[in-house]
């Protein structure tokens, strides 16, 4: 090792080389026929292995990301659910007026529970709130796949509608409550534009 570390020194005369030891680091530079010790400096300690929870620790995912990615990801299910299930309706030869109730189910349970369902979105937790929202509105997109019929597509849209208000509702709340004064226009902003997404 010291052969090949003053080898390593003897190349660039004038010029500053390093050695690194088990403990400190030593700067030197060949001056003629000696070597001139030019400043040590501690090592640093080996990097620490990178792990799940030294990740999470971290966070490189925020919250405010895995907030505004189901926005996304729900508003586009829940559009393009009305639209599926409107068309299935049809397709199951369906007339204007069952169609249009079917269609309107989808906003008749936000219009008449929206205080009552604020009212729960305050007592409980937010992202609690949020992911029954998602998990109930999956199984109810589900519904008439599994039982194909106008009373799976009644349930899929009441169940959906109402659903989807608790979801919107404790979003909102989690997102007021993760920002600061001086994030909470941003913050809603990227939730418009989530929003707008789907």
């Amino acid at each position: 090792f010291l052969q090949k570390a003053v080898a390593y020194l003897q190349k660039g005369e004038g010029r500053v080389r390093a050695v690194a030891t088990g403990a400190e680091m030593i700067f030197e530079r060949l001056e003629r026929d000696r070597i001139a010790e030019c400043g040590r400096r501690p090592m640093p300690a080996p990097p620490l292995p990178i792990t799940v929870a030294s990740l999470r620790r971290r966070n490189p995912f925020p919250p405010i990301a895995l907030v505004l990615t189901l926005t996304s990801v729900f508003f586009i299910a829940m559009k393009g659910n009305r639209i599926v299930v409107t068309l299935f309706a049809v397709d199951l030869g369906t007339g204007p007026l069952q169609t249009g109730i079917l269609f309107a189910l989808h906003g008749i349970f936000p219009f008449l529970l929206a205080i009552r369902a604020g009212r729960i979105a305050d007592r409980f937790d937010n992202r609690l709130l949020m992911y029954w929202g998602l998990a109930i509105y999956a199984i109810a997109m589900m519904l008439p796949f599994l039982w194909p019929g106008m009373i799976a597509l009644y349930l899929c849209a009441a169940i959906g509608g109402f659903t989807s208000m608790l979801f919107v509702l404790a979003t909102q709340n989690y997102i007021g409550s993760l920002a600061t004064t001086q994030t909470r226009t941003k913050y809603f902003s990227y939730y418009a534009i989530g929003e707008s997404v789907g």
